[in-house]
């Protein structure tokens, strides 16, 4: 669904590009570089955001017993073995386990 929607609003911001661009093609050169530069700053804002969704919501993370930050997990195996464990153990980052003994 997500990746429908996606795709759906890339084909329109496309044609949206190429329409925009014929026009502009007719008029100044600096127009269609403030184009350009304005649909640059919205891509970059909405692959960031996707990023952050995606993040939220696929990414395992758990909590640095000592210091309380967040400790990402990669891959499949770690998710499933380490997220309790860890916890349960008292485990953290290795730096923060030396600094604090």
């Amino acid at each position: 669904m997500v990746y429908a929607l996606t795709r759906i609003t890339m084909e329109n911001q496309i044609r949206l590009y190429h329409d925009a661009t014929a026009l502009l093609l007719e008029k100044d050169l600096g127009e269609l570089k403030r184009f350009d530069e304005a649909l640059s700053k919205r891509y970059e804002a909405g692959y960031a955001r996707g990023w952050t969704e995606a993040k939220a919501k696929y990414c395992v993370t758990y909590y640095c017993s000592v210091c309380g930050g967040m400790i990402e997990l990669d891959s499949d195996n770690e998710k499933a073995a380490v997220k309790g464990y860890m916890k349960e153990n008292g485990w953290g980052h290795s730096k923060c386990v030396k600094r604090h003994g």
